[in-house]
């Protein structure tokens, strides 16, 4: 290779890692860091890679970890986990998986209101008619599904227990249940 070539290479690579240096020096929660690392590390191992995307598995885990503490305590984590004999199927899998975690919080979260709704009926406060809380309450959560999108994805190939070769998937979702109503 001549020198010109070396040039050309150093300044992609420089470029690529670029975003990555960014992304990690802008964590600035040390036990964030460590457990990014720690999940790095642990995913490598594992021989996971980002599911449809040319990032690297550091930078993903990375920009995760940044989308995580950007979002701070407000935030709610859902993961979704298939096997699969194919990416189209597990990935599939994995997001109704994790879909259906969030469908559970969110259950929760309307559990809560209507508690608080009770609440106000028997202070004589003033409150939603049942028909109006149901029908912003099915809105909530069905934007909320609907808008969810995955803040990381990774797989592998796995053989199940005939030998076949399969395909694992995870899904990380990263959403705020208070913002949604």
């Amino acid at each position: 290779m001549n020198c010109k070539s070396l040039r050309i290479i150093s300044l992609v690579l420089a470029l690529l890692t670029c975003p990555f240096v960014q992304a990690q020096s802008s964590l600035t929660n040390k036990n964030l860091q460590k457990e990014c690392k720690n999940t790095q590390k642990l995913l490598k191992k594992g021989g996971w890679k980002v599911y449809a995307s040319s990032q690297s598995l550091e930078s993903a885990v990375i920009g995760y970890y940044v989308d995580m503490e950007t979002a701070g305590k407000s935030a709610s984590m859902v993961f979704g986990h298939s096997c699969a004999g194919s990416e189209n199927m597990a990935v599939s899998m994995a997001d109704a998986h994790a879909k259906a975690m969030a469908a559970g919080m969110i259950a929760t979260d309307v559990s809560d209101a209507t508690i608080q709704t009770i609440t106000n009926l028997n202070n004589n406060q003033d409150v939603q008619t049942s028909i109006e809380f149901t029908s912003v309450t099915r809105t909530s959560v069905s934007q909320l599904i609907k808008g969810m999108s995955p803040s990381m994805r990774v797989y592998r190939k796995v053989k199940d227990d005939n030998g076949k070769e399969m395909v694992e998937m995870m899904v990380y979702y990263l959403f705020k249940l208070n913002d949604q109503r």
